[in-house]
């Protein structure tokens, strides 16, 4: 458990660094992210025992940030997350299953109570929910005002090493688009969905990774719309579009792959 300041908490999943914000500020209390794993979700239940949560926000429905909901969530608790949400859960999941299809019935978490198109606010206690897509179709950040920090989910990832922005379940355009509307709210501090939180700054990063990778792969589809997915996975490396970093960093390699992946599908269906 670390603490930003006296109102805010983060608790962080050993195994993969999944962040779950716990914010308490003027009578609120506001549970950001549930976890996936049964002991992190009780760890996290046994973090605030006692208090009644007002509200449990979901940055988007992948299982390891909305899988707790069920446990954190008691009787007068509103949960909170983006319009078709139960869609990128059910994505998820049957894609991870794939030889065992499941239904919206069948799934771990139900709809939230409330659900917003683009925004939401709760303001009582200086609070944004902005829908922020390109991890995936239902990512929203969390904007605490009164704090100047920015619980920015999976938009933002902050692992061992340097940690790449990932778009394999949605868009590379809207997350990058997404990015640049961040860096025009006004905040210090962000809490990634991952790791360990970052400065405003850190933003830039993930700019420049987003805006090297479409560039050179608009380039290579123009020179060569046959060109294979491996060919593109050899002519696209990691150093190729951010400098600083190597395959040697953790969680790189693998998010990298399936990032062109996703890029590889977009290219060949725009064609």
């Amino acid at each position: 458990m670390i603490e930003i300041n006296s109102n805010i908490r983060i608790y962080t999943s050993p195994k993969n660094l999944v962040n779950s914000t716990i914010y308490s500020a003027d009578d609120i209390y506001i549970v950001i992210d549930t976890q996936l794993f049964p002991e992190d979700i009780l760890n996290l239940k046994d973090s605030f025992e006692g208090e009644k949560c007002d509200y449990i926000i979901n940055t988007h429905y992948h299982s390891d940030h909305c899988y707790g909901n069920p446990t954190l969530k008691s009787e007068n608790t509103k949960t909170i997350a983006r319009k078709n949400c139960i869609e990128t859960l059910l994505r998820e999941r049957n894609m991870i299953r794939s030889h065992r299809a499941i239904s919206e019935k069948k799934l771990k978490v139900e709809l939230p109570d409330i659900e917003f198109e683009d925004e939401y606010s709760l303001d009582d206690c200086g609070i944004r929910i902005i829908h922020s897509p390109g991890h995936s179709p239902d990512s929203s950040v969390v904007l605490l005002k009164n704090e100047n920090v920015l619980i920015a989910g999976d938009s933002v990832l902050n692992g061992p090493g340097v940690t790449i922005p990932y778009y394999y379940w949605d868009n590379p355009y809207l997350l990058l688009d997404s990015l640049k509307r961040l860096k025009e709210l006004e905040f210090e501090t962000i809490v990634p969905g991952h790791g360990k939180p970052v400065k405003k700054d850190f933003l830039d990063l993930g700019i420049s990774y987003l805006e090297n990778s479409i560039s050179l792969s608009e380039y290579i589809f123009s020179v060569d719309s046959d060109i294979s997915l491996e060919d593109l996975k050899n002519e696209i490396t990691i150093e190729s579009v951010l400098s600083g970093i190597t395959e040697k960093d953790l969680w790189v390699p693998k998010m990298h792959n399936l990032n062109l992946q996703r890029m590889f599908m977009l290219m060949k269906a725009d064609l």
